[in-house]
């Protein structure tokens, strides 16, 4: 075997396991992006779901008031 084969077969394994890094690499990104997606949908009904207490809150401070001034009168 010459050096010229060594050198072409010890080029290809590096070339081979920068290219298994590339394909992890990337299986992680798309599990990373996945993930985030996840969180940002998360976080945006977890913000609707807070605006629906606050509302509900708000709603049933009025009836409470409403009730309050309905007992004075009477």
């Amino acid at each position: 075997m010459q050096l010229n084969d060594l050198l072409k077969i010890i080029f290809f394994n590096v070339l081979q396991k920068l290219m298994n890094f590339d394909d992890k690499d990337k299986r992680i990104q798309k599990k990373i992006d996945w993930i985030a997606s996840q969180i940002r949908e998360t976080k945006f009904e977890l913000h609707r779901q807070h605006q629906e207490l606050k509302d509900a809150l708000n709603e049933q401070e009025e009836l409470r008031k409403q009730n309050v001034k309905t007992k004075k009168q009477n």
